[in-house]
């Protein structure tokens, strides 16, 4: 006997499957065709991380009044090895002075036995420094987690009262101040291919992020900060943060004046840095961000969207004076060679005369060779590497160095302090992971090589 409710039953219960599987098939595909992570989003993942955890720890440390015993002890040992560094560095300062060598501190930046300094800590003492900060970190977490250190004093300032510096300088120092400097130093450590130290890059990360260049007592360098800034972001694949770094540098227009003076101020010089062509010192700066911007879309792939950012940066490096001429024409051969047809004919007709006349050397012609005649996923790899983070580099470096940026700042109390800071930063990370040291000297080696090709 056919049963009319058991059947309206049955239907019903059919009714709410087939809904709620359509319900969840909804939310499913709602969820698969969200918007991908933000680059904001995604820096935020990549410096909460334990080395940047115990990093912000240490400079809790160097500030905290109400520090355990523990704490105080390894403050104490972080004060006497960044103090041992500046020591070090005086005396080679004048060693080189007296004997009429050319001072050269991005060799300084280390301290102990071996570098003749006055402070021997092992690989043990590393450790148990970090054991003591270990109490700190779970703050340090949560300061990264809830972008909160600059409600804590700078540590700059601790480190720099007795060291002669004025008095004026330490007060202009704070937080979002010191955030700059620490960044500026920690890069050219970086970069310096015979500095010992290689700071961890997801550090290096977390002080571009919480520099706001627009916000530092020394507000004429901004531009130089933003296009930092571009190299960091695009090197880390954000290309969106790198891009907004780019156009801010692009609307910096140098202040010769201004910049001249505060550079002073900050590296406690009585002679600004030579500043005789304004127009090559704000190409240097555009050209870093766009070039920048260029790396990441290529790293990533997207020749299409490198392409504009890379016509920029070719434009601008043009202006700068510090390629050569060869050098402009193997980029705008990279810039024909990834385009249409006829871009590429002419930049295989480039490419020939830059041949003919061996201005480049031959590791250069071979990628560029390989990249113009197949531009698949190899050569532009190739190229990348050899050819275009190389000049990206190298405009930094070079403008830096012959301005006289380098030596002025290098000579420094800011300098040697940051630089033993961050020694100790480096042997303090070397404690966390042991990964680290590998992915540092490859850094440092990569930079080295980049730089010998001037």
């Amino acid at each position: 006997m056919f049963n009319r409710f058991y059947w309206f039953q049955q239907m019903r219960f059919s009714g709410f499957v087939f809904f709620l599987f359509i319900g969840v098939a909804t939310v499913t595909v709602g969820c698969l065709c969200s918007d991908a992570p933000t680059d904001e989003m995604r820096l935020k993942k990549k410096i909460d991380t334990s080395v940047v955890h115990l990093y912000v720890a240490s400079k809790v440390a160097i500030t905290k009044t109400d520090a355990s015993p523990q704490v105080k002890a390894a403050k104490a040992k972080l004060i006497q090895f960044v103090k041992s560094v500046e020591a070090a560095h005086h005396r080679h300062r004048m060693e080189k002075k007296n004997t009429g060598e050319s001072v050269d501190d991005g060799a300084r930046a280390e301290t102990g036995s071996e570098q003749g300094g006055t402070v021997q800590f092992s690989a043990s003492d590393w450790l148990a420094i970090a054991k003591s900060l270990w109490a700190l970190k779970k703050e340090g977490e949560k300061i990264v987690q809830n972008d909160s250190e600059d409600e804590y004093a700078p540590i700059l300032p601790v480190f720099l009262k007795h060291s002669g510096v004025n008095e004026q300088l330490i007060a202009m120092i704070d937080v979002k101040t010191e955030h700059a400097l620490l960044y500026l130093v920690m890069s050219m450590l970086n970069i310096h291919e015979k500095s010992p130290v290689a700071v961890p890059g997801e550090i290096l990360l977390y002080e571009a992020w919480k520099t706001d260049p627009e916000q530092i007592a020394f507000p004429s360098v901004a531009g130089p900060f933003h296009a930092m800034k571009a190299w960091t972001y695009g090197s880390n694949d954000l290309c969106d943060l790198s891009l907004a770094e780019a156009q801010s540098a692009e609307a910096w227009q140098l202040d010769s004046t201004a910049f001249g003076g505060e550079f002073r101020t900050i590296a406690q010089s009585k002679t600004a840095p030579a500043l005789t062509n304004v127009e090559q010192l704000n190409a240097a700066v555009h050209a870093g961000g766009f070039g920048s911007v260029a790396y990441c879309h290529y790293a990533r792939g997207n020749d299409k969207e490198a392409r504009p950012h890379l016509r920029k940066f070719i434009d601008y490096s043009s202006q700068t004076g510090v390629l050569k001429d060869e050098d402009i024409a193997a980029l705008e051969i990279f810039y024909q060679c990834g385009g249409d047809d006829a871009s590429i004919e002419k930049g295989q007709t480039m490419l020939a005369d830059i041949v003919k006349r061996a201005d480049l050397p031959k590791e250069e012609i071979d990628v560029l060779t390989a990249y113009c005649d197949a531009a698949d996923q190899t050569s532009i790899d190739a190229v990348r590497k050899v050819l275009f983070v190389a000049k990206v580099i190298q405009i930094g470096h070079r403008t830096a160095k012959e301005s006289g940026l380098y030596d002025s700042l290098q000579g420094s109390e800011v300098y040697q302090t940051i630089a033993g800071f961050a020694g100790a930063t480096e042997k303090l990370s070397a404690t966390d992971t042991s990964q680290v040291k590998t992915k540092l000297n490859d850094i440092k080696n990569r930079a080295g090589d980049w730089l010998n090709k001037e």
